[in-house]
């Protein structure tokens, strides 16, 4: 009898455990190979960014990244300096191909034309705002996946070294003093630096003749020659005249002085509440795989904190600052509506 009574609860204990198993492992498909996408979405969240990339075989091709200003400028400049270690780190030859023209609006018409298999990215940077808001492209941020910001340039306001320009102020009362006459050099019309000159016109009161040039590549020999009495313009490919004292950099407009430059003055140090800065961040085109986007994600997060690259940038005048994807678009959102006040000003 108590054989049995063992024997009975046995099987029952059995047949609910088989009962529980197929239960609590069966599900209801919701279409035909539902239950199997599942499961690989499931495998892939557990996969790091490199295993889930190469698992749809990436990257088996060499990279081009597209600079959309002149080779040896400063986004150009800023750009090779973070490709370096990502090169590295993905174990690719990474090419930057610089399309230039329409204040990088030709660019970044090409990138977000490409391909979004992640063999081709493209350097997000401030023009990619002020192009969308004037019209002058019909492409923005949001045609690309934002991998991420890595520096960041205030504007700053630089005379040639044998200046009568001792200080901001002295250049502010040489400008009101002869409205019109004071010339100063800039690169494309409606671009950051022409913004950050309307700003400083508007805020301190005076008017000058703004020319505009291609880029810090050209800019530089008219600042030295003495083509324009000084320049709006950011420090990355000009460093070393400034080093060499053949330039001087008046003010910067900046909350805080540069750490590699501490006797420059802000601009509100000396009244005038100005902060205009450029960015640096890299896109692929909008769609790209999720795995690759991530991985990209991953690779330029350690690229743009090491320390030879931080290193390298600070040596360019460039200010090191990582954002990452989410961080870096809701920045161009945050800024969008500033851009927009300044070019609403200038009228174009």
């Amino acid at each position: 009898m108590n054989k049995k009574r063992w024997l009975v609860l046995v099987m029952l204990f059995v047949s609910i455990c088989l009962f529980a198993a197929c239960s609590g492992g069966a599900k209801e498909p919701v279409g035909e190979g539902a239950t199997q996408e599942e499961a690989a979405q499931e495998q892939q969240a557990e996969m790091t960014a490199a295993q889930a990339a190469a698992a749809i075989g990436y990257p088996s091709n060499n990279i081009n990244v597209i600079c959309t200003w002149p080779a040896g400028g400063g986004t150009d400049l800023a750009v090779r300096a973070v490709v370096e270690p990502f090169s590295q780190l993905i174990g690719k030859t990474v090419t930057v191909t610089n399309i230039t023209g329409s204040n990088g609006a030709i660019g970044y018409a090409e990138a977000a034309a490409s391909d979004n298999d992640g063999y081709t990215l493209v350097a997000l940077q401030f023009d990619i705002l002020t192009n969308n808001i004037n019209g002058l492209a019909e492409e923005s941020y949001e045609d690309f996946n934002c991998i991420c910001m890595f520096a960041y340039q205030p504007i700053c306001i630089v005379v040639p070294g044998d200046s009568p320009y001792e200080t901001l102020e002295g250049f502010f009362a040489d400008c009101q003093a002869r409205p019109g006459e004071v010339v100063v050099g800039g690169t494309t019309i409606g671009g950051i630096n022409h913004q950050a000159y309307t700003l400083m016109c508007n805020e301190v009161g005076f008017e000058a003749q703004y020319i505009p040039y291609s880029g810090n590549t050209e800019l530089l020999p008219e600042i030295l020659n003495g083509s324009v009495d000084a320049a709006v313009c950011m420090l990355t490919g000009i460093s070393s005249s400034i080093d060499s004292g053949d330039l001087r950099v008046l003010g910067v407009m900046a909350e805080e002085r540069l750490e590699a430059r501490p006797d420059v003055p802000t601009f509100a140090e000396v009244g005038y509440d100005i902060t205009y800065a450029g960015f640096y961040g890299i896109g692929v085109p909008a769609g790209c795989d999720e795995a690759i986007v991530n991985y990209l994600s991953e690779l330029f997060a350690e690229a743009s904190t090491s320390e030879d690259f931080i290193a390298t940038v600070k040596s360019m005048d460039l200010l090191p600052y990582y954002l990452n994807s989410e961080e870096f678009v809701a920045y161009m959102q945050e800024l969008h509506p500033k851009v927009k006040d300044v070019l609403d000003k200038i009228q174009l």
